[in-house]
């Protein structure tokens, strides 16, 4: 399925150019297809199996996401979202505001050195996911967290 780097990750580099300073993790989004998309817990438990099946440790009891690590390296959190017709959402976004084609297929960039794949069309996710004004840091910023939107989901 597809992944790729998202949230406060992409906003940072490509705003800042590097990590938001009060960010802790990295952020990182995984679309799974429409057959997983009828059973949330189903898919969630198959990509703990595959994180932890390659030496991954995959905790957290929230909705959407993980957090992942390797050993003694930092924490990432894994969001999982869907890929629902042309459309693609990742709790804790407003779902099916993004189309399919704007994140995948992924482009490459550079991060501390890394090259790490980031959404296709990066101003266009940032939008979707942050309002139009992203550009301007905004210390006030709550993602909506309406899982109501995902209820048939979860």
């Amino acid at each position: 399925d597809d992944v790729c780097c998202g949230f406060g990750t992409v906003l940072g580099f490509e705003r800042d150019h590097d990590l938001i300073p009060h960010d802790d993790d990295i952020d990182l989004i995984a679309a799974f297809r429409s057959d997983f998309a009828s059973n949330f817990p189903e898919a969630k438990r198959k990509l703990k199996e595959h994180l932890e099946t390659h030496g991954f440790t995959a905790h957290g009891n929230n909705l959407s996401h993980f957090g992942v690590t390797f050993g003694s390296y930092a924490a990432c959190d894994v969001f999982i979202g869907f890929i629902e017709g042309d459309h693609v959402s990742w709790f804790p976004s407003r779902r099916g505001t993004l189309r399919y084609s704007s994140v995948f297929p992924t482009r490459a960039i550079e991060i501390h050195g890394v090259s790490c794949t980031v959404p296709f069309d990066t101003e266009g996710y940032l939008a979707a996911t942050y309002g139009k004004d992203w550009r301007i840091p905004d210390t006030q910023f709550n993602h909506p967290w309406d899982a109501s939107e995902y209820s048939d989901l979860f």
